[in-house]
């Protein structure tokens, strides 16, 4: 069908609290590449591409429903009085989620993945496998299932922005960031995602609402009724630089009389935004130390029999500066195993160490403070 061959990777809902009068035709939007400013662009053409998830619309019909729900969520959250219930936490951290996976920018280091997995391991007369970018998506969006249970000890709030500086959204706008991982040594060369101690999930529903998410062993927040209200602006500049920095072409915002403040913010961050989303190593096996597998870094996959594996590590780009909001709990705690697994949340250890004991080998995940 024509009207669902434009597909948006960022739904319009999201965007409609950004456009012009909130009227969902057109929006304001700086372009970091080009480091262009545009005041009215047709929301139609924005973050979307010709049958981005398939030409079946399969995907794009799952959506629909989920869309719509959240649509009223995103309206009603503007409002006062709005009370964060159950079922509307539920809604959003599945909209955050979806959200996450289903961009442009998750495609593209799909296909990253694959391609950097296949040049490590094809020689010749061996050949890998690579896929396009519609085949990304579709790995992407068939993990979501078994993300929800993976994130659902995150503990969840909205940000309320009593400031005259809005939130802005990206076009990558669910975020994911630690601020643990950053600034404790112990996490310098682990990886960090979606399961990792400290994780931190942002995304922008209007310039004056935002959704987040954390670890609620690592941090603490001061909450009322779900809502944290903003008074400084500072906190909203740390919620904005997570857009910033992971956008992959525009940053979207409303009114356009803050134009002058969005181009100061991108300018000044675009040292800091990543030359690279993704980076991967193949490793041999090089010692066992009780129970855990050393593996050495190689160039590439050499030729024979031989136990190998392959690493890869999600590039992100560290912000200049934390919200205040956000805060160390007392006595917080994280767990690792001194394995590649890195350091990860309570649920995630107890998950890995049940199979552990069913498998009968690797060394437990262990609890240790979490304070930097």
């Amino acid at each position: 069908m024509p009207e669902l061959k434009n597909q948006h990777f960022v739904p319009r809902c999201l965007l409609k609290p950004f456009t012009l009068d909130r009227a969902g035709k057109c929006i304001s939007l700086y372009a970091m590449a080009a480091e262009r400013l545009v005041q009215s662009a047709p929301v139609k053409n924005q973050c979307s591409r010709d049958y981005f998830y398939g030409e079946d619309l399969v995907i794009e019909r799952t959506l629909q429903p989920l869309e719509s729900e959240s649509a009223a969520i995103i309206s009603a959250v503007d409002q006062h009085g709005f009370v964060l219930t159950q079922a509307s936490e539920a809604m959003l951290r599945l909209f955050w989620l979806v959200q996450h996976q289903r961009t442009e920018a998750t495609s593209q280091y799909v296909m990253s993945m694959v391609d950097g997995i296949a040049d490590l391991l094809e020689a010749p007369g061996r050949r890998a496998p690579r896929i396009d970018r519609r085949e990304a998506v579709q790995i992407a969006m068939s993990s979501i299932g078994g993300l929800i249970a993976a994130t659902g000890d995150m503990k969840v709030c909205l940000l309320r922005n009593n400031t005259e500086v809005p939130f802005v959204l990206g076009d990558d706008p669910a975020t994911l960031a630690n601020k643990w991982h950053d600034l404790d040594a112990r996490a310098k060369r682990a990886p960090h995602g979606m399961k990792s101690a400290g994780a931190i999930f942002l995304m922008p529903l209007t310039p004056k609402v935002a959704f987040v998410q954390y670890d609620p062993d690592v941090y603490a927040v001061e909450s009322k009724q779900g809502w944290v209200t903003l008074r400084s602006t500072h906190d909203v500049n740390a919620i904005n630089q997570h857009q910033y920095l992971s956008a992959i072409s525009n940053v979207y915002f409303s009114p356009f009389d803050q134009a002058d403040y969005v181009v100061a913010q991108a300018t000044l961050l675009k040292p800091a935004r990543p030359t690279e989303r993704i980076r991967l190593w193949y490793g041999t096996l090089g010692s066992t130390d009780g129970g855990v597998q050393r593996f050495d870094h190689v160039a590439r996959a050499p030729d024979g029999p031989h136990e190998g594996m392959v690493t890869h590590e999600h590039v992100r780009a560290k912000p200049t500066t934390w919200p205040s909001f956000l805060t160390w709990r007392f006595k917080g705690s994280v767990y690792t195993n001194r394995s590649g697994a890195g350091f990860v949340r309570r649920s995630a250890a107890l998950e890995m160490n049940q199979q552990m004991a069913i498998a009968r080998r690797g060394e437990p995940f262990r609890k240790s403070l979490a304070r930097p």
